[in-house]
């Protein structure tokens, strides 16, 4: 099935203007054709990688301090030997130490594996009215490993707070760094760094728990029960790669690699050399006006290289106004269009008369020219009719032909009221 006739012709121009820069055109096309295919291969089959972190099953832990004071020395409230409990004031003279266990517990789920390492330690920083930490000083108090021995599904750890030797060590951390007495922090606190082999995954963590500790003159304190214990729920946390092939999706994301590839291959198409683009190129050079019109209707000529002696005697010489024309009469007399390259006409013979378009012709003789050239025999009486062309009625007569030219409407002499002269 032929394209629609404005097709046809917007496809003629095209190439003919891609003529005039053939080899760069090509050269383009399939620069285009293979950067496109790779682009658009590399675009369907990548693989997309994305993290995500997912919110699984809860676990949850238990920690707790708890002290005990002793009073060392005698006075009116307490007799030597005393333990005061958690949650009060203690003066420094008569209670200067602090006995300090800690536990922590993987309550849920219970009874899974646990390796790690849990430590108590003591803080002490000195910090500028500003709030700048001068410096600091950690002592260690106690540290244990994962699993502990006897401590079920966590750990437990003890120390104890000297009081005066820690008043002394900051005393010397000043005198060493050269600044003067401030106000020093003193935190106690216990951390857990732990992995547990939960059911629904592996989790890790580092756990913290800190109890301050506060001097107001000669009086110290620490936090009571409420203040020193914590139950604490966490959600699992897991980070998930996936991997997603890119495919379909992919190019919507990348549309200029398919049509990349497309253009490559109209450029290809547009560049390749068919029968006829002597003439394309010699048009898109202004050479040749001919070329255009007879590479629309190149299905039907036949070129020879001439000049021919036409018409021949006993013939009648009939000009026509178009190609168009001259195609249609040779589908009625089932011949082939001539296109003398020399003169630039064309010529459809008949045994009884020659048929001439000869606008663009050059030299063109107006009678028969003896010895010109070859004298060439109607097509229609000694070579036959070509094939594959069907019998049918002449184009354009009463009702419709089975032998149309490749572009060409159907303009018939008698439907335009013309008759070729005689």
């Amino acid at each position: 099935m032929d394209a629609p006739a404005p097709l046809r012709d917007a496809w003629a121009a095209t190439r003919r203007a891609v003529a005039r820069h053939r080899s760069a055109a090509l050269a383009i096309g399939v620069a285009a054709i293979v950067l496109g295919g790779l682009w658009t291969a590399s675009a369907y089959l990548a693989v997309e990688r994305t993290e995500e972190v997912v919110k699984g099953d809860a676990w949850s832990e238990h920690a707790a301090f708890t002290y005990s004071v002793p009073v060392v020395r005698d006075s009116p409230a307490y007799a030597n030997g005393t333990v005061l409990g958690m949650g009060l004031g203690y003066f420094t003279a008569i209670s200067p130490r602090v006995d300090l266990d800690f536990n922590w517990t993987f309550t849920d789920p219970a009874s899974v594996p646990l390796t790690g390492e849990a430590r108590l330690a003591v803080l002490l920083a000195w910090r500028a009215p500003t709030g700048e930490a001068n410096w600091s000083v950690e002592q260690v108090l106690d540290h244990a490993t994962l699993p502990a021995a006897g401590a079920g599904n966590g750990v437990a750890l003890h120390g104890v707070l000297d009081l005066p030797a820690l008043e002394a060590q900051v005393a010397r951390t000043n005198q060493a760094l050269g600044v003067a007495d401030g106000p020093v922090s003193w935190t106690v606190f216990a951390t857990v760094d732990f992995v547990a082999q939960a059911p629904f995954g592996e989790v890790r963590n580092a756990s913290r728990f800190a109890l301050p500790l506060t001097f107001h003159g000669a009086v110290y304190t620490l936090p009571g029960a409420s203040g020193a214990s914590w139950d604490a729920e966490h959600a699992a946390q897991q980070l998930v790669l996936r991997q997603q092939r890119g495919g379909l999706a992919a190019l919507k994301a990348a549309p200029l690699a398919p049509l990349a590839l497309l253009g490559g291959v109209v450029g290809v198409a547009l560049a390749r050399r068919r029968p006829g683009d002597d003439d394309l190129d010699a048009a898109a050079d202004g050479a040749n006006p001919l070329a255009p019109e007879v590479a629309r209707f190149e299905a039907w000529v036949v070129r020879v290289q001439g000049p021919l002696s036409l018409p021949q005697e006993g013939q009648a010489l009939v000009d026509v106004d178009a190609l168009e024309d001259l195609v249609a009469l040779a589908a009625e007399a089932r011949t082939r269009v001539l296109l003398d390259e020399a003169t630039r006409a064309c010529f459809v013979l008949t045994p009884a008369a020659c048929y001439r378009y000869g606008k663009h012709a050059r030299d063109l003789p107006t009678a028969l020219a003896a010895a010109a050239g070859p004298v060439i025999a109607p097509l229609g009486t000694e070579r036959g009719p070509p094939e594959p062309l069907e019998a049918g009625p002449a184009l354009g007569g009463p009702g419709p032909s089975s032998v149309e030219p490749p572009g060409f409407g159907r303009r018939g002499w008698e439907r335009k009221g013309r008759r070729p002269r005689p």
